[in-house]
C-alpha cells in the first residue's frame, strides 16, 4: 500500500517536473517509467510511457542499439547523449527533431537511508535551432556565392590584363 506521504512526494515530484521546458522522463534500469512530464508525453503523444525502450519506436534514434545505451546509462557515471527525430507519418509535416540525454541518479527511498538508482532521459527539442542552423548555411551559400562570381570575373580581368599588357621588370 501506498502511504499518504509517499502520495503526496510522488505528486509534488510530478508537479515539479511537469513545469520543466524539456520533456523528462524517470525510469527504472528494466526501463519501466515512474514519472514523465507532460511535454515528453506531449512530444511522443503514440507513446504509452511505460517503458522507456519503447521510445525507439516513436522517435528515429541516432544510436544502434538503443536499449543497450539506455542500460549502459546505469553503468556509467557519466550521461549518454544522442539525437533522435520524430517519426512522422504524414508527409506533408514537418518534424521535429531532438537531442536525449540519459543520466542516472542515486535517490533516497525513506527515512532509513534506502537508495535506489534510477534513469533520468531528459529530451530538448531542437528543431528551431536545426532550422535556424540550415538558414545560416544557405544564407552563408548564398553570399559566398555572390561574392564568388564577381571576384572569379576580377581576376579574369587581371590576367588577361596582366597578359595583354605586361608591366615593366615582369
Amino acid at each position: 500500500t501506498v502511504s499518504i506521504a509517499q502520495e503526496a512526494s510522488h505528486n509534488l515530484l510530478q508537479q515539479s517536473i511537469s513545469g520543466l521546458q524539456e520533456g523528462c522522463i524517470i525510469f527504472d534500469e528494466q526501463g519501466c517509467c515512474f514519472l514523465v512530464n507532460n511535454l515528453a508525453k506531449a512530444w511522443l503523444p503514440h507513446w504509452d510511457a511505460l517503458n522507456v525502450f519503447d521510445i525507439e519506436h516513436h522517435l528515429k534514434i541516432q544510436v544502434d542499439a538503443w536499449e543497450a545505451i539506455v542500460k549502459s546509462a546505469f553503468s556509467h557515471c557519466d550521461a549518454v547523449r544522442c539525437e533522435a527525430e520524430e517519426i512522422n507519418l504524414e508527409v506533408d509535416s514537418g518534424h521535429s527533431s531532438y537531442f536525449l540525454q540519459i543520466q542516472r541518479c542515486k535517490i533516497k527511498l525513506d527515512e532509513n537511508g534506502a537508495m535506489a538508482t534510477v534513469g533520468v532521459l531528459t529530451l530538448t527539442n531542437v528543431s528551431d535551432l536545426k532550422a535556424s542552423e540550415r538558414v545560416r548555411a544557405e544564407t552563408l551559400n548564398f553570399i559566398s556565392h555572390d561574392l564568388r562570381s564577381p571576384l572569379v570575373s576580377i581576376i579574369s580581368l587581371i590576367k588577361y590584363r596582366r597578359e595583354m599588357c605586361p608591366l615593366e621588370g615582369e
